[in-house]
């Protein structure tokens, strides 16, 4: 085992293991067989024993010998003797492609920890500097949300949506594709940074938001519902949004769509409204549309006024648009109050623009541009 290549980070060791650490293996899968199973194919008691365990090492290493993986196990570098998890890339392919899948796993009793970020910071920088590797892929379940958590921590980006990808328990289960780069961002489309001020923080929607978004849209349906079309009870539903933010990171790598939570600064996980900026057009045109909600235990206190604020400053700002429209029914005396503060004009009276539940309704239309933007305190 000494011989085999070990990393080592601030806290661990990651190690190619020989086959005479298969009883060091087979304990932490024991240890964890409960806490890993909603994420495994199915697994007989003999994937449990360091018989098993030591065809598993002896193929890995024939693996890692030829080119064709990094399966790192991972321990604290004050107990080597202990497995605490797993940072492996499999399936390499060297030439054009040059690629590998990235899977990984942790200690039941050390999520939480940054453990598995540390991991994975260290094998996927030994995969790009040692092995000249340009992508790297994972696929995840839509309901594993560390490990989606993790794969944006690590700088992936979701890629696609696999329909029925992989066997998980005897079902097969929908998979999310994330991809990570070595030469920069997966998608080139427009990169919205974190724009915060004193209350607020601006930022793209994600998967991992997705728990936040189904809370949300289930407590403001009845606020929301009167001043738009009728929401459709999915707007509940994990699955929705798992879709949604799919086909909307495609739209914002075409750069026509761009959605963004509103989230309180001390609380950056508590998403309190919604942004999005849609039917961006280019040159000669310039402008886009902007759509806003908020939770409605928080209107007249201001943090629409200072989210509208920040996203229009970089708006004209960083991406060139000149003309934002914005529309509202007529009834909707808040957004109109809110833009009429920013700066926005009337400009004519859409007539039966929209469905609600009350039938076909005008919309108002109003517009800033660029030159007659001030910013709001």
């Amino acid at each position: 085992m000494s011989d085999l290549p070990v990393l080592h980070t601030a806290r661990l060791m990651l190690r190619i293991l020989g086959e005479d650490s298969a009883h060091l293996v087979s304990d932490y899968y024991l240890r964890n067989r409960h806490f890993h199973q909603p994420w495994f194919s199915s697994r007989s008691d003999e994937i449990f024993t360091a018989r098993q365990q030591q065809k598993n090492l002896q193929t890995e290493l024939k693996d890692f010998n030829n080119g064709r993986a990094l399966p790192f196990w991972l321990s604290l570098r004050n107990e080597p003797k202990r497995i605490i998890g797993r940072f492996a890339l499999t399936n390499m392919i060297h030439g054009s492609f040059r690629s590998c899948i990235a899977s990984w796993h942790l200690d039941e009793k050390l999520i939480g920890q940054g453990y598995a970020r540390e991991a994975g910071q260290a094998a996927m920088a030994a995969a790009y500097n040692d092995y000249k590797l340009h992508r790297i892929e994972a696929n995840i379940l839509p309901a594993n949300f560390r490990s989606i958590k993790l794969a944006e921590m690590l700088g992936f980006e979701l890629a696609g949506y696999e329909n029925r990808y992989l066997e998980i328990n005897g079902e097969w289960e929908d998979h999310l594709h994330y991809v990570k780069m070595a030469d920069g961002p997966y998608y080139q489309g427009y990169e919205l940074p974190e724009l915060t001020d004193d209350h607020v923080l601006l930022r793209p929607l994600r998967q991992s938001d997705i728990s936040t978004l189904v809370q949300y849209f289930s407590e403001n349906n009845e606020h929301l519902i009167a001043y738009n079309p009728t929401l459709p009870t999915s707007l509940q539903t994990d699955s929705y949004w798992r879709r949604h933010l799919l086909r909307a990171q495609n739209d914002n790598e075409r750069g026509i769509t761009m959605n963004i939570g509103i989230f309180l600064k001390d609380r950056p996980d508590k998403l309190i409204g919604c942004l999005e900026i849609r039917d961006i057009l280019k040159a000669p045109y310039n402008c886009c549309e902007l759509g806003f909600s908020l939770d409605s235990r928080l209107t007249g206190q201001g943090f629409m006024l200072k989210s509208l604020s920040l996203i229009l400053s970089w708006l004209f700002t960083y991406l060139n648009i000149n003309r934002v429209h914005a529309r509202y029914l007529p009834g909707n005396l808040r957004s109109e109050k809110v833009l009429e503060m920013l700066g926005f004009k009337r400009e004519g009276l859409q007539r039966q623009a929209i469905i609600t539940e009350k039938g076909s309704q005008d919309l108002v239309l109003t517009a800033l541009l660029a030159e007659e933007f001030c910013w709001i305190e």
